[in-house]
This record gives C-alpha cells, sequence and structure tokens, in this order.
C-alpha cells in the first residue's frame, strides 16, 4: 500500500548505526527517531552520529530526534565536520529534536 504516493522515490534502509555499511555520501536525508540513546555507550553513539554525517551527501540533511544524550550528539556532529542546532521540546515535537547539515 502506497497512501503517501513516494513509494518511488523513497527506500527506507536498516542499518547498524555504529558501523553502517553504506558508502560515503549515499544520503540526501537520514533520519533518526528516539534511536541513538539506545545505543549503551557514549562512544557507540559518538559512532553512530559521526557515521550520518559520513553517510550523507554534501549539503544532505540528518533530522534526529532524542530525549537524551542530545548535548553529546551536538559535539560529536560539529566533531565530525557537520552544522548542528538543536530546537527545544514544543508542541509538535515531544523530545528535543535537532538538524545536521553535512
Amino acid at each position: 500500500m502506497n497512501l503517501a504516493g513516494v513509494s518511488a522515490r523513497v527506500e527506507v534502509k536498516n542499518d547498524d548505526a555504529t558501523a553502517l555499511t553504506f558508502p560515503d555520501a549515499s544520503f540526501d536525508v537520514v533520519l533518526s527517531n528516539l534511536c541513538i540513546h539506545n545505543i549503551p555507550t557514549r562512544e557507540g553513539r559518538y559512532r553512530a552520529c559521526r557515521e550520518i554525517v559520513r553517510v550523507l551527501k554534501p549539503g544532505g540533511r540528518a533530522i534526529i530526534s532524542d530525549f537524551k544524550n542530545t548535548a553529546d550528539y551536538l559535539k560529536a556532529f560539529r566533531s565530525a565536520g557537520a552544522t548542528a542546532s538543536r530546537g527545544a521540546p514544543d508542541f509538535f515535537h515531544t523530545s528535543p529534536h535537532f538538524e545536521s547539515l553535512k
């Protein structure tokens, strides 16, 4: 079923966030919703953030929604060379979220 009418243009991928198997600069957008905090170690969470930056195409965007460790995510994205900003929870976003641009 294709309710949104985008199945010909969108492909959903699933992989280990700390060791993505995709080539560098593979994606225009990476979306993580309540995922990264489940990685048990700080180093693992940093690796996941660096991997997200690595697989983004130049000008790509990562959208991360999570409720803990977000200050660490900002540091990790910035240390990987991405521009990152964090938004506060509001009516439409129940968790702090941020966007990262490569």
